[in-house]
């Protein structure tokens, strides 16, 4: 029989079947949300924390469009909503960790670079000096000065360094003034 709106009773007939129809959406919709609450843990442990944010933002939406009773759409929003913020909060400090652990690995790599250097430096100098005093025993006082100039540029602040260029020169002209 068709339904006629002036009969008597079929007001509560047509809101016990909107209250059925809101039931059955209410349990296609937690049992949604359940499934997109694994599948977003599951790319936040892989570390898609975006994506996992992202899923839920999506199904936060669609529960506000959805024809539920506020009080069903609230319990369903409720869980989401509580992941979607324990997922920001945990991103947030991901991301900290993950910027706190590239700073310390780039310090140490500007470490590690700099003290290589001045290794490089170090035996690069050493070899001059012995350069240096190799020309000196073999009197080339000229020649002498030449690579402890160079050793200087190394090691600017090398008192050793700084004292064999001056012996080196003075070498130099006390061979030229003996010359003479």
């Amino acid at each position: 029989t068709p339904l006629n709106p002036t009969m008597p009773g079929q007001g509560d007939n047509l809101a016990a079947e909107t209250r059925a129809l809101q039931q059955i959406e209410f349990q296609r919709l937690r049992t949604e949300g359940l499934k997109v609450q694994r599948e977003a843990q599951a790319r936040f442990t892989r570390g898609e924390t975006d994506a996992a944010i992202q899923l839920l933002t999506e199904h936060l939406a669609k529960l506000k469009e959805a024809p539920l009773d506020p009080k069903d759409r609230n319990t369903l929003q409720q869980s989401i909503e509580y992941r979607l913020q324990t997922f920001k909060v945990l991103k947030i400090q991901r991301d900290a960790e993950t910027s706190f652990a590239t700073r310390q690995q780039q310090k140490a790599k500007q470490f590690a670079d700099k003290a290589a250097e001045r290794e490089a430096r170090f035996k690069q100098t050493a070899e001059l000096m012995k350069q240096y005093n190799q020309l000196m025993e073999e009197k080339k006082f000229a020649d002498a000065e030449v690579i402890a100039l160079k050793a200087q540029e190394l090691d600017p602040d090398s008192d050793v360094i700084a004292t064999a260029v001056n012996i080196a020169k003075m070498a130099k002209r006390h061979a030229n003034w003996n010359k003479l």
